[in-house]
């Protein structure tokens, strides 16, 4: 694909829009595959996280306060994914979750968060149908 392309599309809808948190984890993704500095990379992740649940204070402050006890990248979106599954965001958790492992799949932590993602997810569901 064309990843500066990508890049600047999510930049403009994250100008536009700088509390869309899709628009900021999809400028963080590419800003991850375009090799730019980890930094950069952390601030998109944090203000996505932060504008993700605004309410949730306390758990957006847990997660900034890891971050910027510099989290290794992998640990920072395994953390975020979590995050967005405690708050039903399935979806995301889900792309966050993979990410961690892409990132990482060397670390067993990276895998084990995607592991137990599929299990609590399937559990929710399989429990949903037998209701």
């Amino acid at each position: 694909g064309n990843m500066r392309e990508a890049l600047k599309l999510f930049e403009a809808a994250a100008s536009l829009d700088p509390r869309h948190d899709s628009a900021l984890i999809g400028l963080a993704e590419t800003m991850e595959e375009l090799g730019m500095p980890d930094a950069a990379i952390k601030r998109a992740y944090q203000r996505a996280c932060q504008f993700r649940e605004v309410e949730i204070a306390k758990d957006t402050t847990t997660f900034l306060r890891d971050v910027h006890r510099s989290l290794t990248r992998w640990q920072a979106v395994s953390r975020f994914a979590v995050f967005l599954q405690q708050r039903g965001d399935d979806d995301m958790s889900l792309r966050m979750h993979q990410r961690a492992v892409e990132l990482a799949p060397d670390q067993s932590e990276a895998l084990l968060g995607l592991s137990w993602f599929y299990l609590d997810t399937v559990s929710d569901a399989a429990a949903a149908q037998e209701l």
